[in-house]
């Protein structure tokens, strides 16, 4: 999955850092790399979350199981 996810990062500007323990992967999704900005900033309120859980349930659609924060 790293390799793939590696592969993707190239092409897609707002997949950022990648990380991985085990079998479970963080990948931070961004508007921008300078400065360094997070899609969804940490403790985001609801409005600031909606792209976020649009992307999450897309992911689940798809079948991954994921956790949005």
């Amino acid at each position: 999955m790293e390799k793939r996810i590696n592969e993707l990062r190239t092409q897609h500007p707002s997949m950022a850092d990648f990380r991985t323990k085990g079998l479970l992967g963080c990948l931070d999704v961004i508007k921008s790399r300078k400065p360094y900005e997070l899609m969804a900033p940490f403790n985001a309120s609801e409005s600031e979350m909606e792209i976020m859980n649009k992307v999450g349930a897309k992911l689940r659609e798809l079948g991954l199981y994921t956790f949005v924060s």
